[in-house]
This record gives C-alpha cells, sequence and structure tokens, in this order.
C-alpha cells in the first residue's frame, strides 16, 4: 500500500472513480491504449480532492503473440499507470 490514509488518519474516506473515456484499436501487432479516469476523494462526505487523470500503456507483439492478449496488456498497463499517477497526485495534495 502507499501508506497515503495512515499519515492522514481518522479513517472516513471514499473514493469514486469512473472511466470517462477508454480507446484502443482492435487486435493488432501494436497496442497501444489511453484511458481517462475520474477520480472524487471524500472525508465524510465532503469532497478533498477530484481530478481527472488520461493515461496509456503501449504492447507490442514481443509481450504477447496474440492480439487480444496485447489489447488486454496495454488496458492492464494504462489502467495501472492511471491508479499510480491517482495515488502521486492525492499524495501531493493530501500532505
Amino acid at each position: 500500500g502507499s501508506g497515503l490514509f495512515q499519515q492522514i488518519g481518522g479513517g472516513g474516506y471514499q473514493l469514486d472513480t469512473a472511466i470517462v473515456d477508454i480507446a484502443y484499436p482492435a487486435a493488432a501487432f501494436s497496442v497501444t491504449t489511453e484511458i481517462e479516469v475520474e477520480y472524487t476523494l471524500r472525508n465524510s462526505g465532503t469532497v478533498v480532492w477530484k481530478k481527472s487523470i488520461r493515461s496509456s500503456h503501449h504492447t507490442d507483439t514481443g509481450e504477447a503473440l496474440l492480439g487480444e492478449f496485447r489489447v488486454r496488456m496495454s488496458t492492464e498497463g494504462a489502467i495501472r499507470e492511471n491508479i499510480r499517477l491517482a495515488i502521486s497526485s492525492m499524495s501531493e495534495k493530501l500532505k
């Protein structure tokens, strides 16, 4: 874990997320997925942080032979990067 909420304590946090946009080609030799996720963090019902974050991930044939797996790997990579960026942004805001 990031330890983010241990530092600010108190509990009562709720994180809502919504995928705003996701774009990737049909199974192809090279796949880049782009995703935009909107995050809203509330503490006891009050919005303490809100941000829309775009991220992307590229997967090529060297990582997976079947195109459907490249699309999946690219999508998962874009989501992981998006979560990493969100945690980093929350950490900066809530210090």
